[in-house]
């Protein structure tokens, strides 16, 4: 987390770059940090959290698909479901 801004002090360099960046708000508007309001701010945060949510979910997915192959000493997951439709 970044320090409380000090204005007027060369460490707040960064803080001026980064007011003037802008972000996606997950509706397709876009506001610059230094002009989001406290709404923005968290419409932005829970745009973040679906996106991590979304991100999780498909590490998972892979997670699974990579113990299915390696089960199976398969190469791929078609590999998996074709040898599993063989098998049936």
């Amino acid at each position: 987390m970044r320090e409380s801004l000090d204005v007027g002090t060369a460490r707040d360099e960064g803080w001026a770059a980064l007011l003037r960046t802008p972000f996606k708000l997950g509706d397709g508007d876009s506001v610059t940090w230094g002009q989001a309001t406290v709404e923005q701010h968290r419409l932005r945060i829970d745009f973040l959290e679906r996106m991590r949510a979304g991100i999780c979910q498909t590490i998972d997915q892979h997670t699974e698909a990579i113990a299915l192959i390696e089960e199976n000493k398969a190469q791929c997951l078609d590999e998996v479901w074709q040898g599993a439709k063989k098998a049936a």
